[in-house]
């Protein structure tokens, strides 16, 4: 449905019938070092249209301590926001930086029997 990685806003449009999306990246050693492991499953409603922002995967500016962060964010102002995945293990005491790692974001019939872990109807 989406794959990508960005900061800037843009937009998702859910598909009908499409009641849960599937979050993950296209690394898998990204997916299990993270906490809470990806994939995550975000509860939505089909035909809906969410603003979206923050979608990123950082990686520690040093390799030694090891740091990834994944954030995904339905976000439409400052006071109207949610968290729908925000996933990291490690310490970046020099910073973080951006990664090319993309984001994936699915769904399908076998996906929609998933319990989401976040619910943003």
């Amino acid at each position: 449905m989406w794959k990508g990685n960005t900061e800037n806003a843009f937009t998702i449009t859910i598909p009908p019938g499409a009641k849960v999306l599937k979050i993950t990246t296209e690394n898998t050693y990204v997916n299990e070092f993270v906490d809470p492991n990806l994939p995550r499953y975000i509860g939505v409603t089909g035909g809906k249209t969410y603003n979206m922002r923050w979608t990123t995967v950082e990686e520690g500016n040093v390799p030694e301590p090891e740091y990834w962060a994944v954030q995904v964010y339905r976000y439409n102002s400052s006071s109207d926001f949610k968290e729908w995945v925000s996933s990291y293990a490690g310490d970046a005491p020099e910073g973080a930086i951006t990664t090319n790692i993309q984001i994936i974001m699915s769904y399908s019939a076998s996906i929609n029997g998933v319990t989401p872990n976040v619910l943003d109807y």
